[in-house]
């Protein structure tokens, strides 16, 4: 969840939709006009979403501000950590499944 809320913006118009962007406010991820943006203060505030805000808050405007190749990196880390969390949370309990399963009716292991 901490990657989800990272690497996505919530768009102010509604509570459901979120834009992916790259990570955050790392100078390496942000766009000379992003970092212009920043130091001309012309922003209200410092936070991503005060960013896209000054750029129009819109989907096309996401890579004015963030590199291309970080928009693209984060959503495929982001897509990379939720598979592997649900692999392992099926593996686990395939694994308590099998364990159960293993057992006889005095709740001793099978030989």
């Amino acid at each position: 969840m901490l990657l989800f809320d990272y690497t996505t913006v919530l768009c102010p118009s509604t509570t459901v939709s979120r834009l992916q962007i790259g990570f955050g406010l790392s100078d390496w991820t942000l766009t000379n006009d992003a970092r212009e943006l920043i130091k001309s203060k012309l922003c209200r505030g410092t936070s991503k979403e005060d960013l896209l805000m000054c750029a129009g808050f819109t989907r096309e405007n996401v890579f004015l501000l963030w590199h291309r190749w970080s928009v693209y990196t984060s959503g495929i880390s982001l897509m990379f950590v939720f598979t592997v969390a649900s692999v392992t949370w099926v593996a686990g309990w395939g694994t308590l499944g099998l364990a159960y399963l293993s057992k006889n009716k005095n709740n001793e292991a099978v030989s």
